[in-house]
């Protein structure tokens, strides 16, 4: 292999066979991340980012094409390897978090690290706990806690153990504002620190911090641009805006179908308000980010 990217993803494809034939996920997707880097791939809904994630991280192949993490090519692993590959290298924060409920936070963080061999890690997991702000919750159960805190377990659980990449689909779904910009300081701290980090996201908030915007949409690579394109490049700021839009329109359709949800009687007026300040606060912010430049 000739490139020196510790991440390089070569003309990926991905299809899913099913039933009624093939689904195209991904369409002959390309791109690197530097060794401590913190990427992010935004793209609207069925794009084929979580797709993409797990092809990096070893959880799934690609149909076609190369993927090498520093040097390894991982798409000609045995699965044994990948096994071996993902417990040495990668921290996974899942979308649906994959949390043990009937486990304290505290357990369900601890367990990583003795899957990875690291026999007291009491102190590192105070640590990260403070950092997040769930310090006060580590005895809880699972299932007591909020779905932002059981977020924030979550990527607790993907740090704890030290790995050299963490892998992040969608880690601040669920969060406020405040807690989102308290999420990417830890983020930046663990980058700071050696950490290659690839995180699947919505949320311009979280894109603003990064040093590489990987823009996926229909399974393609629409724009990879440098974090400070956004500001400085004129087709940058273009893709951008367009993407925007595009998630504002996503999100108006999420707005409709929760108070359908609402109206039959599936939600509960607290999880309603819940879900629909959480977006309503996403699309202001949205709709801030369309009026600059």
């Amino acid at each position: 292999m000739s490139s020196t990217s510790y991440i390089d993803v070569r003309d990926v494809v991905k299809v899913y066979e099913t039933a009624t034939g093939g689904v195209t996920a991904l369409r002959g997707v390309s791109f690197t991340v530097d060794k401590g880097e913190l990427a992010v791939v935004m793209g609207p809904s069925g794009s084929g980012k979580t797709t993409l994630l797990s092809i990096i991280g070893g959880l799934d192949r690609p149909s076609a094409g190369e993927v090498y993490v520093d040097g390894q090519p991982i798409h000609k692993m045995t699965s044994r390897q990948l096994d071996e590959f993902r417990r040495r290298n990668i921290g996974f924060v899942f979308q649906f978090l994959n949390l043990i409920p009937k486990l304290t936070a505290y357990e369900n963080i601890y367990i990583p690290m003795v899957a990875r061999g690291v026999k007291d890690g009491k102190k590192r997991i105070e640590y990260i706990a403070d950092a997040l702000g769930i310090a006060n919750k580590l005895d809880r159960l699972v299932e007591e806690l909020s779905g932002g805190e059981q977020q924030r377990v979550a990527i607790a659980a993907a740090v704890a153990a030290d790995p050299p990449i963490i892998i992040a689909d969608e880690p601040t779904a669920e969060l406020d504002g405040e807690t989102i910009e308290r999420i990417m300081d830890f983020f930046m701290e663990l980058k700071s620190g050696g950490k290659t980090i690839i995180i699947a996201t919505h949320d311009p908030r979280v894109s603003r911090k990064s040093d590489k915007i990987i823009v996926l949409e229909d399974g393609l690579v629409r724009g990879v641009y440098r974090g400070g394109e956004l500001t400085t490049s004129e087709v940058a700021v273009k893709g951008y805006r367009d993407y925007l839009r595009r998630r504002l329109m996503e999100i108006d359709d999420e707005l409709r179908l929760l108070g359908e949800r609402y109206k039959r009687g599936e939600l509960s007026i607290d999880e309603f308000h819940k879900r629909y300040n959480r977006l309503r606060e996403i699309k202001a912010f949205l709709e801030d980010e369309l009026k600059f430049g």
